[in-house]
Parts: structure tokens; sequence; C-alpha cells
């Protein structure tokens, strides 16, 4: 019971952050967003408590323990399945004025994360009663399960922050939490796997999981969805004035930096093409200093068109360079730094 109490509290904190970064592509990462999202979730999690006790008072048991823990993972299934269609759906719906963003944030965040918060939130006054033996010790059994509820939601913040978000991804991690619960309540009452009425939502679950990830990874033409520890990055491929390209992006509507594929060097946003005006204020210039990596793509045509000149690149995120090596060909240089 106690390592259930401790997953799920994990788990909580975990869905917490991970929503950050569902949300923010879509909908912005400001104040609004982190307010609307926590709200909901611990609004969730507070109907989720009071409606918990008083089911564990009528009936509490295992099985029925592992049915909430099969519903919460249902739930997060759900999200990672529908976050992308309802946020653009939204989106378009603030872009249009048909409604504002707090208003915007509100229904995204109730209609992904409060479901799952509510089930999780079942759980602790669930798990008290069914450790309750004696009532001399209530107070004991409380605080200890709800201390352990609190060291998984601090390890699974510690987690999240520092290494399931930057290395597995939003989209992965939201599916292993509802793998992960999807195994513990199995676990917890293997029988529920045979039952007539339960049996079937673990297999249809395991199967959406895998099939899911399955098509997304075939999918040539879905967007590269990585995470770094800044910010949510998309790479995808397009056509622009009759060419390939490839886009860097932070939402689905707004580019951040692109390259042509047939010319990687070309500039293709027209702002760049006034950084190249240095040598008409400065014509004797040795060495530069620019501040903001992103694609690296005017550092490309620098390579191409003034090796003779030495190029610093100060960019915050170490992931970003990466990106820009990987799929926008920044390649070394002696000029480049």
């Amino acid at each position: 019971m106690e390592l259930t109490v401790f997953i799920c509290g994990a788990i909580v904190m975990i869905y917490e952050l991970a929503g950050s970064r569902i949300i923010a592509p879509y909908l912005g990462n400001s104040i609004y967003s982190w307010s609307s999202l926590i709200g909901v979730i611990l609004l969730s999690l507070s109907c989720g408590y009071w409606f918990g006790g008083r089911l564990a008072d009528k009936k509490a048991g295992i099985a029925a323990l592992s049915k909430i823990i099969l519903a919460a993972s249902i739930c997060i299934a759900i999200t990672l399945i529908i976050q992308p269609i309802l946020l653009t759906w939204i989106q378009s719906g603030i872009a249009h004025h048909y409604f504002n963003l707090g208003l915007g944030l509100f229904s995204a965040n109730l209609i992904l994360f409060a479901p799952a918060s509510f089930f999780l939130g079942i759980i602790s006054p669930y798990a008290v009663k069914l450790k309750m033996v004696k009532f001399e010790k209530a107070g004991k059994t409380v605080g200890d399960l709800y201390a352990i509820g609190t060291l998984g939601s601090i390890a699974g913040t510690f987690a999240a922050g520092y290494l399931l978000i930057p290395y597995l991804g939003t989209t992965s991690l939201i599916g292993l939490m509802s793998a992960t619960l999807l195994l513990l309540s199995a676990a917890l009452h293997p029988q529920n796997l045979k039952n007539i009425k339960t049996g079937p939502f673990y297999f249809t679950v395991a199967i959406v999981l895998l099939l899911f990830f399955s098509l997304r990874s075939a999918d040539a033409a879905a967007p590269v969805d990585i995470d770094t520890g800044y910010n949510r990055i998309l790479v995808m491929n397009d056509t622009y004035r009759n060419r390939s390209v490839r886009w860097l992006m932070t939402n689905p509507f707004g580019v951040q930096s692109g390259m042509y594929l047939d010319n990687p060097a070309e500039l293709l946003s027209p702002y760049l093409q006034f950084f190249t005006l240095f040598k008409h204020f400065n014509p004797a210039a040795k060495n530069i200093l620019m501040i903001g990596g992103g694609a690296f793509s005017y550092a490309k045509y620098h390579q191409q068109n003034d090796p003779q000149i030495n190029l610093d690149i100060v960019e915050i995120d170490p992931k970003l360079t990466e990106i820009a090596q990987r799929y926008f060909f920044l390649k070394p240089s002696p000029n480049l730094e």
C-alpha cells in the first residue's frame, strides 16, 4: 500500500509538470497558464479527496482501489490522444476571438487534466481506510501515508524536471505514466484482468498506447517533438515558395527558424538578410558576437560566405545546438565558436 501511495504521489506532480509542457506550445507558458493548471489540478484533487473518503467508508477493498488506479490510467491515455486536437481548436478559438485566453486555458486544463487528477485524489483517503487497523493509531496511519505520498510528489518533481522531461520528452512521459498506472493496477489485484467488466479495459489501454507510439514513430511527416531544459521544440518538414524547407518551432503556428533543404546555407527568413549589413558599417570586422543561436541559420551562411571572420555565438540552451547539428546541417568550422 505504501508503494502504491508513493507512486501515485509521484505521478501527480509529474503529470502537473508535463501538463505545462503540453499546454505551452499552444497557449503559452505565462503566469496565467501556470495559475490555471495548478488551480484545476488542486480543485480536482480536492474533489477526489472528498469523494474518496466517502467511497472508502461505504466499501473499501483492494479490487476497488485497483479499478480507481485503472481509471486514472485511462484518463491519462485519453489526455495523450486528444491533446493536440483539443489545444489546436482552443488556440484557433482564441485567435478568432470566440473566447479569451483565460477561458481557453481553464477549459483546456479542465478537460485534459481534471479527470485523472480526480481519480488520483481518491487514492490517498482510500489507502488510509485500507491500512486502518486500530482507531488508536489512526493519526499515525494517516500521517505515515500522507508523508509517503508527499515524498513521492517530491521525488516526482525532481525526477520530472531534471531527468524525465528533458530526456524522455513530454509525449513519451505521458504514455509512460499511463502504462505505469496500468501495471500498478494489475499488480494490486490481478483478478481484475480476468474480470469480464474490467479486463477489456486493461488490454484496450495497452493496445492504444502501443498503437499510438508505433504510428507516431512510423509517421515521417510528423514533427520531431523534443523537450529541452528550457522549451519544447518541434522540428518539421514543409513546402515554402515551392521549395522543401525545414522549420524549428515552439508552437504549431509560429516559426522561429528555418532553412531550405536544397541549400541549408541560404538565408530563408528575410530579417536575417539584414545581418549582412555589418560589412557596410564595419568593413574591417574580424570578430562577431551573436546572441542566440536557434537553428544557427546565419551561422551556416557565415561559414560559407565569410570564413575569414570569427563568429562567436552565445546560446543558453545546449540542446538547441545539438538540434541544429542533427537536423539543420550545422557543422564545426575554425571560424565558429
